[in-house]
């Protein structure tokens, strides 16, 4: 099973082996071999082996436990077949359904809820988030500053860091990674500036910003470099400010005629309006001009719930024991035997 969850790719959608094999479809669809680890055969393997690993143990104790015989060695043999047995249980458990994990991706001040936790539900809020860079512009450490809700009113802070995860309610949470989510365009109009957030390409598609007193222009962040800046008339790839960036603007022209509701913009033109920051500012064909505001910076966050991990150290601690106790008997026989 081992040797053919590592030749088949495992976690595939069934219509990537469809493409490939359809005649065996309906078998890796029954037998679940395109999550092997996870499928029912797997598992059901896992528990034969834990059982006949727990019954090598009482058997062992009980056949060779005799009243000349010395427990010692007897003992720490079951010992060892308990703690193989211990330790496939965790395995078992590790893949089974009160295990789980997953990802959610959150933007300062977001919130998102654990859906595999219920009574009390549970949601996680992203406080802050720390971006530490070097002076070539790229990240260093970031650390994320959580808030866990529960329905039942209950709340606490968490911090979880590369390599630092932090625990709470038996979930692990992992900081996986960050990212810029959109910026902020702020609009100047004479002496009067409004703010709009736009979500970025690489985050929700290709975006359009709609300034409503400008029904026919729309805009575009084509581009945008977190820690760039602008310096001595040109835009530099890096810089050593946390929060500066550079966005490039694109204006589409939709022309006079309306679009009709529910229909995508047919767009008939488009200009390069140029790169703009928080102290850059470009001028649009409406007679505008556009600032670069803050940024929205989010954050990947991996939770996981292993309930075969307790059962892992358990199974770890026993056999450590049988394996002291075994080596401790051998050496007694043979100090007594030299005697």
């Amino acid at each position: 099973m081992l040797i053919l969850g590592t030749i088949l790719p495992q976690n595939q959608p069934l219509a990537h082996y469809q493409a490939f094999v359809p005649q065996l479809a309906p078998w890796l669809s029954f037998l679940q071999l395109h999550n092997i680890y996870n499928s029912w055969l797997f598992l059901s393997l896992l528990a034969l082996l834990a059982g006949q690993l727990f019954w090598n143990a009482f058997r062992h104790f009980f056949t060779h436990r005799s009243a000349s015989a010395p427990w010692l060695p007897t003992c720490s043999v079951s010992l060892l077949y308990a703690g193989a047995a211990l330790a496939v249980t965790a395995l078992l458990l590790s893949n089974s359904p009160w295990s789980f994990s997953g990802e959610i991706k959150l933007t300062e001040g977001a919130c998102a809820t654990i859906p595999e936790i219920s009574a009390p539900e549970l949601s996680i809020e992203l406080q802050s988030l720390e971006i530490n860079i070097d002076s070539q512009g790229r990240p260093l450490s970031y650390i994320s500053r959580l808030l866990a809700h529960e329905s039942n009113g209950l709340s606490a802070k968490l911090e979880t860091s590369v390599n630092s995860p932090a625990h709470y309610r038996c979930l692990d949470f992992y900081q996986s990674g960050c990212g810029s989510a959109a910026v902020e365009i702020i609009c100047q109009t004479g002496q009067s500036q409004k703010s709009y957030p736009l979500p970025l390409p690489d985050t929700q598609g290709t975006p359009l910003l709609e300034i409503p007193s400008w029904p026919r222009y729309r805009y575009i962040a084509h581009r945008f470099y977190p820690h760039a800046t602008w310096q001595g008339g040109a835009m530099t790839s890096h810089s050593s400010v946390p929060g500066q960036g550079a966005a490039l603007i694109l204006e589409l022209d939709l022309g006079e005629k309306p679009n009709a509701p529910g229909k995508s913009p047919k767009i008939i033109g488009c200009k390069r309006l140029g790169w703009i920051t928080s102290k850059r500012r470009v001028k649009t064909s409406a007679g505008a001009y556009l600032l670069l505001g803050k940024q929205y910076n989010y954050s990947v966050i991996r939770y996981k719930r292993d309930t075969g991990y307790p059962c892992l150290l358990l199974g770890f601690f026993v056999m450590l024991c049988g394996l002291a106790g075994y080596y401790y008997s051998r050496c007694k026989e043979e100090i007594t035997w030299n005697l």
